[in-house]
């Protein structure tokens, strides 16, 4: 968890937000790589804009310029996750600092952004606007780094600092100037200089501080990961302990607020709030109702105080604190934080995406983005519909109209792994399936879906849409399926029902099938897959993939070798590949005739001019597992992605290989160019759009 709060919020209006939404450096054509389901950690608010901006983790920029009920990608020029962001009103700028030692500015209402060279590459954590005048600003995190600016961010010099620990927090005293900073294993500092040199302040907890705020009163609190709470009256020169109720430590501390009243609420990772009535020097419990991870605590106009946390919950106090109630259960994902925007709305935010938006102080809230499965299997895209559906593990399933950007859930059984997503065109129908022979559908544009039992408890691991309109379901335990009613109902072909079928491919023009399952089985269907044909087995082992490319059927093993068919699948023959190395796609070289790419383990890239006869190990730079292959035909290039996250791209028809910087490392697991918009995703752990 990230996140900076500040009691008496200054000008610069900080908020403190965790959401969803990333990208990377944007090429010269135009198209960036974005991500739907990072994590934003911070944001920060320009009311003459008027923009508000949210940044976090997978390079992410956000920005929206309706109080937050719409948010539109901004493309980022480093990759960084971005744990700190803040508003310099008086030079009208916003400053984001992340990991690598990546500081950003922009003064264009975060439309643009340019980063900062020569910064040490160390991981930045916090960020402090000290003189909202002169424009000093402060910047520190890992290993005690700690790095001062007196232009607005311009230029930046290091600081030399009594400690290694990493500090985490920065804190202006309003009515002294007096700089404070918090970090790991107890670490309290002070600056009276403006930052220049700083003394360190023993204090007994040894735990990390995981929380430092000002009280309207100018009494300073520092909260620990081991659940005390320190108090100072003199600008943090002394510190005392204050009086915790029974039970009360031990939890960390993750949020503190004062409500206009004066009362204050402390937050803690295990659901339970501590509340003051006198400046902080005594605490009593408070119970939410739950036992769930408490991330961020706000307090309301009218001097009640709101707590968000995990699955997605949001909690709203009476009597000032001492009672709570929940007012919003938004799913699986956590809150990470929450904010006030300068008109006045609150915005919560928190993991995969999901962003919620209050007009009423916290009584009621909004969805304005679900947040998304922590891991996708598959998306589909519905042209005609204008829409995009992914599928992915624990019942997630989401639709997004604006081509990825925003997804929103759609209600499935939550003891589903979805591993496949299709379009039906004739039927207008939307499908996914997975595990326990589950089947969604919907006919009305995912307005409304119905659930299908179709393989008893088989777990479903591919559909297909035939150019006949046939749709064909691949299964583990119930062989092959298909259905000639766009999913309404389904029959059982002759496939052998003990091989768990992975891979399927059809020859447009003869409309001959062939599946590749476990056991090194192969078969052929020609006629629309409802009678199959067992092939010689033995021919490859482990084969896992299977494709058909200019008539020819291609099959991967993982002993070093390509089984490769030039009669429909009658017969094939065995490729050795010259390294030993496992493939997991095939694809064609779009403008070369006879061009196919393959790539596999241990970065291999291999290309074939001849449709498959012959293979060329092409270097690729990477020892990633690569798994797909796709074609940007905006960008005019050819895309490699890896389980580990690297992304590869060629411009010379796979000749020569370079990595295409994507946000973040993240595995990926399949890809799909939308025709309706050209924008190509790659998807897994993350959801990631190249796209303008």
């Amino acid at each position: 968890m990230k996140q900076t709060f500040h009691l008496a919020m200054p000008t610069a209006l900080a908020l403190c937000l965790h959401a969803a939404f990333a990208q990377g450096a944007m090429p010269s054509n135009g198209r960036y790589f974005s991500t739907s389901n990072a994590n934003l950690f911070v944001a920060a608010s320009d009311p003459a804009c008027p923009a508000t901006l949210l940044s976090g983790s997978d390079a992410a920029l956000l920005r929206s310029q309706d109080g937050g009920r719409h948010w539109q990608s901004l493309p980022s020029p480093a990759r960084a996750t971005f744990s700190a962001l803040l508003f310099d009103a008086g030079r009208r700028q916003f400053i984001a600092a992340g990991s690598e030692g990546t500081i950003l500015r922009s003064s264009q209402c975060g439309q643009q952004w340019e980063r900062l060279e020569g910064i040490p590459p160390l991981a930045l954590r916090s960020l402090l606007l000290a003189d909202e005048k002169t424009g000093l600003l402060l910047a520190a995190g890992e290993g005690g780094s700690l790095l001062r600016s007196a232009d607005g961010g311009k230029h930046w010099q290091a600081v030399s600092m009594p400690t290694r620990a990493y500090i985490a927090h920065l804190l202006r005293h309003t009515s002294s100037s007096i700089l404070l900073a918090g970090g790991e294993k107890g670490l309290l500092m002070r600056s009276t200089d403006t930052g220049k040199r700083w003394q360190r302040i023993a204090v007994q907890p040894n735990g990390d501080v995981s929380r430092l705020a000002e009280l309207a009163s100018g009494s300073l609190l520092a909260a620990f990961s081991t659940g005390e709470i320190l108090r100072s009256t003199d600008a943090g020169r002394r510190w005392q302990n204050t009086r915790l109720p029974s039970g009360a430590t031990g939890a960390l501390i993750n949020a503190i607020a004062q409500a206009r009243t004066g009362q204050i609420a402390a937050v803690t990772q295990d659901g339970r709030v501590l509340h003051s009535l006198d400046d902080g020097l005594s605490w009593s419990l408070a119970q939410t109702g739950t036992r769930h991870f408490l991330s961020s605590v706000l307090a309301t106009q009218d001097g009640e105080f709101i707590a968000a946390g995990a699955q997605g919950s949001i909690f709203r106090s009476s009597e000032g604190g001492r009672l709570w109630q929940s007012v919003l259960q938004a799913g699986m994902e956590e809150f990470e934080t929450l904010g006030r925007l300068p008109e006045g709305a609150l915005l919560a935010a928190g993991g995969g995406g999901l962003i919620a938006r209050s007009e009423d102080d916290g009584r009621n809230w909004q969805i304005v983005r679900h947040g998304l499965s922590p891991y996708t299997h598959a998306i589909a895209s519905a042209p005609p519909e204008g829409l995009l559906l992914a599928a992915g593990v624990n019942g997630s399933l989401a639709l997004s109209r604006d081509d990825g950007q925003s997804w929103q859930r759609v209600t499935a059984p939550d003891n589903v792994y979805f591993f496949t997503a299709l379009y039906h065109p004739s039927s207008h129908s939307l499908l996914a399936a997975g595990s326990n022979g589950t089947l969604m559908r919907s006919s009305d544009g995912g307005q409304s879906w119905q659930t299908h039992q179709i393989a008893g408890d088989a777990t479903l691991s591919q559909l297909r849409l035939l150019a006949s309109g046939r749709i064909l379901a691949l299964s583990n335990a119930r062989g092959i399926l298909w259905s000639d009613d766009g999913g309404q109902s389904w029959q059982a072909s002759d496939a052998d029902r003990d091989t768990i079928w992975l891979s399927m491919d059809q020859e447009p023009h003869s409309g001959v099938l062939v599946a590749a399952g476990r056991e090194d089985r192969l078969a052929r269907s020609d006629d629309g897959g409802a009678h199959w044909e067992n092939l010689p087995a033995g021919l490859a082992k482990g084969i896992s993939r299977l494709r058909q490319i200019g008539g020819v059927f291609l099959a991967a093993g993982n002993e070093g070798s390509i089984l490769r068919s030039a009669d429909l699948g009658r017969s094939f023959e065995k490729i050795m590949l010259p390294e030993f190395t496992s493939l997991s796609d095939f694809a064609p070289i779009p403008g070369l005739r006879g061009g196919i790419l393959a790539a596999g383990s241990k970065g291999y890239i291999l290309r074939s001019t001849d449709l498959g006869q012959s293979w060329q190990n092409i270097p690729s730079g990477s020892s990633d597992l690569l798994r797909l292959i796709a074609h940007d035909p905006a960008g005019q290039r050819l895309l490699v992605a890896g389980r580990g996250g690297a992304i590869l791209q060629s411009t010379d028809l796979g000749l020569s290989w370079r990595e295409a910087s994507p946000p973040e490392p993240t595995r990926y697991a399949g890809s799909l160019l939308n025709p309706a918009s050209g924008s190509l995703f790659f998807w897994g752990d993350r959801i990631l759009r190249l796209g303008q």
